[in-house]
C-alpha cells in the first residue's frame, strides 16, 4: 500500500515541490527589485541636490565675479547680498555633501573633496578677485566631474 502511494506521488513530487518554492522565490526576488529601485532613487536625490547646490554656488561665484570686474554699477548692498548668499549656500552644500555621502559612489566623494579644497585653497587668495575666479573655476569643474561621476554610479547615458 505505501509502495503504491509513493507510486502515486513520484511524479507530482517535483510540481509540489516547485508548487511550494516559487512564491518564496517570487516573493524575494521582487523584495530584492524593490529595494534596488529604491536606492537608486535615493542615489539620483542624493546627486540631483549635490548638483543643485553646486550651480547655486557656480551662479553666485559668477554673479561676484561680475560685480568685482564691474565695481561702479556694484553696491555694498550687492556685496552684502552675495556674501550672506555665499555663506547660505555654502552651508546648505556641507550638509547635502554630509548626506549625500552615504549614497554616491567613492568617486563621486573624491570629487566634492577636491570642490572643497580647491575653494579652500582660493579663500587664501591675496585678492578677493583671484579667490572668486578660483572659486568659479572649481564650481564649473565640479559640476561636470560630479555629473560624469553621476551618470556612471546610476548607468545613464
Amino acid at each position: 500500500m505505501l509502495k503504491c502511494i509513493l507510486d502515486i506521488l513520484q511524479p507530482a513530487l517535483p510540481g509540489l515541490v516547485v508548487a511550494l518554492f516559487a512564491p518564496f522565490l517570487a516573493v524575494h526576488l521582487a523584495i530584492r527589485r524593490f529595494h534596488k529601485e529604491r536606492w537608486w532613487e535615493r542615489k539620483h536625490e542624493a546627486y540631483s541636490s549635490l548638483l543643485e547646490g553646486l550651480h547655486d554656488l557656480k551662479d553666485n561665484a559668477e554673479e561676484w565675479f561680475q560685480a568685482e570686474t564691474d565695481p561702479d554699477n556694484t553696491t555694498d548692498q550687492k556685496l552684502r547680498e552675495l556674501k550672506r548668499d555665499l555663506e547660505k549656500f555654502s552651508r546648505e552644500f556641507a550638509r547635502r555633501r554630509d548626506l549625500a555621502s552615504l549614497y554616491i559612489s567613492p568617486d563621486a566623494v573624491a570629487v566634492l573633496d577636491k570642490y572643497v579644497r580647491k575653494k579652500a585653497q582660493a579663500q587664501r587668495s591675496k585678492s578677493i578677485f583671484l579667490c572668486v575666479d578660483a572659486e568659479l573655476a572649481a564650481a564649473r569643474e565640479c559640476l561636470e566631474e560630479l555629473k560624469e561621476a553621476a551618470k556612471g554610479d546610476l548607468q545613464v547615458k
